[in-house]
């Protein structure tokens, strides 16, 4: 008779559990996995049998057929092994009293028997709990990462033999974890570096308190670059749910631990940089195993992109579907898999491909089919998604500016002011750029001359309702870091600067 152990294969950033049906009859040796698998799941039966030399079992002798259920849903990595090996072992008596019902077996099998770890375990621990199973045995080197999902047993095993010995009734002392947090106020870069540009600096500062997306123009030399480095130090912390998040993404990607019993927790919001000549499978995620991209990994934090015209067009417009909706969907023929994307985009780019148009004390060099060429590189439908546009002025002498520019800590206190007062009036929650435009009417109160003054620009450069509706939501945010209930003209003003450029 078949024995039926459980195990999980990765699905995106989420898991689906697997039945590892294992079935031993009369006949020649011969092993057979079915069911979908890949290459490193068929090899397995070579890693089992060289981990079963090793330990005190034996391969058993016969027809092995392995079914990987359900049959149509494609099998990867290789966590297989150790639910094979147990199926194996249960089928061949060689292992008794183990209560496999409700249990799901992960982890790699070495040639000399010990476990190894894998990448996607909490997410297949996640999988586990959600459909009800009991405990879970995986690699003592897992351990860290799987402890933090409550409700389910983790029971860790440094070796295949550790599983008889378990059956046994002997049980083993749980590995202390040690949990490290990243540095809060690691920051190569704080606002007080930032001399003068005042008006960027509360763009920035803007963009920080509701969320926005924001796109910054400049000669070069100018401190595009600088600002954004600052940027990620007024931005709050990730709270639990967001650090939990942040770290199933990483763990897809096998960054979790830095040491064995090690478990690394980032308060800090992520902060990516793509290079230009990023192609767009690695930049939104896909392949023949489709895996997130780099906005993915930027989830929660900052996707800045320097030098924005230079990316491919197929790269920026890929851009529209997760600036609209906050994920990115990747469609096979075999299913489709939803990666979350909710981040802030900041954007620099120079006036032309010199660098130096409009530039008081250098000439530019471009023809100016060459510069109209350079700026329509940035479509209408990928402008009208970014909140914010800001012209970066190149500082014409530092040595002029004596006052004490404002310090990240100041400005960043003010950010986490302005989104306690959205968390609390905002539907689920949310800051003021993710609001749905249903719910923004409902509670962005524009007073009756603000109404009046956005229509009239409105009807005076015939913007789409997209923009209409981003204005409002800039404005709110700009009320919620001046401490304001509704939405003044002054409000409107200053977000119609912000969302067309000084």
């Amino acid at each position: 008779m078949a024995k039926r152990i459980y195990s999980a294969t990765p699905k995106g950033l989420d898991a689906a559990i697997v039945e590892v049906e294992v079935d031993i009859s009369p006949g020649l040796p011969a092993t057979h996995v079915v069911g979908l698998p890949d290459v490193a799941i068929r090899e397995s039966r070579e890693r089992i049998r060289g981990c079963f030399r090793s330990s005190s079992f034996k391969y058993p002798i016969g027809r092995i057929i392995v079914n990987l259920a359900p049959a149509d849903l494609q099998k990867y990595g290789t966590q297989f092994d150790f639910a094979i090996a147990v199926g194996l072992l249960c089928s061949s008596s060689q292992i008794k009293n183990l209560n496999y019902e409700h249990t799901i077996f992960l982890g790699e099998l070495s040639l000399d028997g010990s476990i190894r770890r894998i990448k996607g375990c909490l997410a297949m621990v996640l999988e586990a709990k959600s459909k009800h199973f009991k405990r879970v045995f995986l690699s003592k080197d897992n351990y860290a990462e799987a402890v933090i999902v409550e409700g389910i047993e983790i029971i860790p095993l440094e070796r295949l033999d550790d599983l008889l010995i378990y059956t046994m009734g002997n049980f083993f002392p749980l590995p202390k974890i040690h949990v490290k947090f990243l540095p809060k106020n690691n920051f190569s870069v704080d606002f007080a570096d930032v001399k003068g540009m005042a008006f960027a600096k509360k763009g920035l500062e803007i963009a920080a308190a509701g969320g926005h997306n924001l796109l910054m123009s400049g000669v070069p030399g100018s401190g595009k670059t600088m600002l954004a480095q600052a940027f990620s130090s007024i931005l709050p912390e990730l709270d639990f749910e967001e650090s939990m998040e942040t770290l199933k993404i990483n763990d897809a990607f096998d960054v979790v631990n830095d040491s064995n019993n090690s478990l690394l927790i980032s308060v800090c919001r992520p902060f990516r940089q793509p290079h230009t000549g990023i192609t767009s499978q690695a930049f939104i995620g896909g392949g023949l195993r489709p895996r997130p991209g780099e906005i993915t990994l930027a989830h929660n934090g900052v996707l800045f992109m320097d030098e924005f015209p230079e990316f491919t067009r197929e790269v920026i417009e890929s851009l529209r579907q997760p600036l609209e909706s906050g994920r990115i969907l990747v469609n096979r023929i075999n299913g489709y898999y939803t990666f979350p994307a909710r981040f802030i985009l900041l954007a620099a780019q120079n006036p032309c491909p010199c660098g130096f148009y409009n530039d008081l004390k250098k000439d530019c060099t471009c023809t100016p089919m060459q510069i109209q060429r350079y700026q329509r590189k940035i479509s209408g439908p990928i402008l009208d998604r970014i909140d914010m546009q800001i012209n970066v002025r190149k500082i014409e002498s530092i040595g002029s500016i004596s006052d004490q520019a404002e310090s990240s800590v100041n400005i960043k206190d003010r950010v986490i002011l302005a989104r306690q007062r959205q968390k609390l009036r905002n539907p689920k929650g949310l800051m003021n750029a993710y609001i749905s435009t249903k719910d923004m009417l409902a509670v962005c109160n524009l007073r009756a001359d603000s109404k009046v003054l956005l229509n009239e620009y409105e009807e005076k450069y015939d913007f789409s309702a997209r923009v209409y509706f981003k204005i409002i939501k800039l404005s709110r945010t700009i009320a919620d870091l001046a401490g304001s209930e509704t939405i003044d003209v002054g409000h409107i003003s200053e977000a119609l600067r912000y969302k067309f450029g000084e």
